[in-house]
């Protein structure tokens, strides 16, 4: 991750559609706490991530004919198609970040900006007791240690800190969360 940081979502500002029929939003985070990372904007820092809602005409708008005709849409009016909005989410995976939540945001730095990395597991929501979700095991879980280390074996050449967390995330995601242990 290029940034990492406890933040609140201040709510989705925009939703586009991919012609793949992804459904990529932006919305704005106030950061509460930098762990790694620093960034040239002021706050709110505006992020993408993947899911949203959208109109079906704006789905129409950007997507082949040929993807959508098993949806029915093309059939719909003008004004159906305006009304009627499709909501984008995996259930289990999918960000889902919530106005006003404080989340442990792992992001990504590209040509638009700051993306949330791994959908759920890039935005995990914080609970009132400062625990962190994890989609894996669906449950709130401490915050390990945070310590800023550029890969797992310089966290290793020091004597108080070493096993990467989580093991989930690929290497080339680099979290920078370590857990506390004595090496052996």
């Amino acid at each position: 991750a290029d940034l990492v940081v406890i933040g609140e979502f201040l709510g989705t500002d925009s939703t586009e559609v991919t012609e793949t029929m992804l459904f990529v939003s932006q919305g704005g985070v106030i950061i509460n706490e930098m762990i790694k990372g620093e960034i040239e904007t002021e706050e709110p820092l505006t992020i993408s991530f993947y899911g949203g809602k959208v109109p079906v005409a704006q789905i129409i708008s950007k997507v082949p004919a040929e993807r959508l005709e098993k949806y029915g849409w093309l059939d719909m009016t003008k004004d159906e198609q305006q009304n009627f909005v499709v909501t984008y989410s995996s259930s289990l995976t999918s960000a889902d970040l919530v106005e006003g939540e404080t989340y442990l945001l792992f992001l990504a730095k590209n040509e638009y900006g700051y993306f949330v990395m791994c959908d759920s597991y890039g935005a995990r929501r914080i609970n009132n007791e400062g625990q962190a979700y994890n989609a894996s095991t669906r449950l709130y879980e401490e915050i390990p240690t945070l310590a800023k280390y550029s890969s797992l074996e310089e966290a290793k050449m020091d004597e108080t800190y070493g096993e990467y967390l989580p093991e989930y995330i690929p290497d080339g995601f680099w979290v920078e969360i370590i857990k506390h242990y004595k090496d052996e």
